[in-house]
């Protein structure tokens, strides 16, 4: 299960992103300043439909041991909307599901995985269930222009599966056990 949150404080939007995501703050269990680096719907294609994307496939990497940031299912009150000074955001956040996606912002040290990367001996088998888990759940946004993959050292951490579960959306899909299955990946 994903835990709830409850945003306190928007700081800005995040710098990268095609949905637009908002770095901000959020009370979990009690405790304020948990940063997280929040998804809206409004910035979404299809709105909640990929929200809900994103949650069933954190809870899946979640079972399956996968390294992602800590998921929350973050709600959004309404009087913070009205504090908002930034009016694109304060838009964003209207226009908006009143619960949102969110992620913990990784720790310092994470990057993007590049190119220039290459993976040693003790990320293989992290690495083999990553592919495995996008195979499985039809993610076609972790490619090499767009890894959705942060690394730091021998540490992967994965992110950005709103895209995932889109099986019979994709032109040419094969399902991942049959011969060309995985050709995209």
């Amino acid at each position: 299960m994903i835990p709830r949150a409850v945003l306190t404080r928007v700081d800005r939007f995040a710098t990268q992103g095609r949905t637009n995501p908002i770095l901000s703050a959020c009370e979990v269990d009690g405790e304020d300043g948990t940063s997280v680096v929040m998804k809206l719907s409004a910035g979404c294609d299809q709105g909640v439909v990929n929200l809900a994307r994103e949650a069933v496939a954190a809870c899946l990497a979640i079972d399956l041991h996968l390294p992602l940031p800590q998921p929350y299912l973050v709600e959004i009150p309404p009087e913070l909307i009205e504090a908002v000074p930034n009016e694109k955001i304060a838009g964003h956040l209207n226009s908006s599901c009143p619960v949102a996606f969110g992620s913990t912002q990784v720790e310092a040290g994470f990057s993007n995985w590049t190119t220039s990367n290459c993976l040693s001996d003790p990320m293989r088998h992290v690495a083999s269930g990553i592919l495995m888990f996008d195979a499985i759940i039809q993610n076609s946004d972790r490619r090499a222009e767009n890894p959705n993959c942060l690394v730091r050292g021998d540490e992967l951490r994965i992110i950005d599966h709103e895209l995932a579960f889109a099986h019979k959306l994709i032109l040419n899909w094969h399902p991942p056990w049959t011969s060309d299955g995985m050709a995209a990946l």
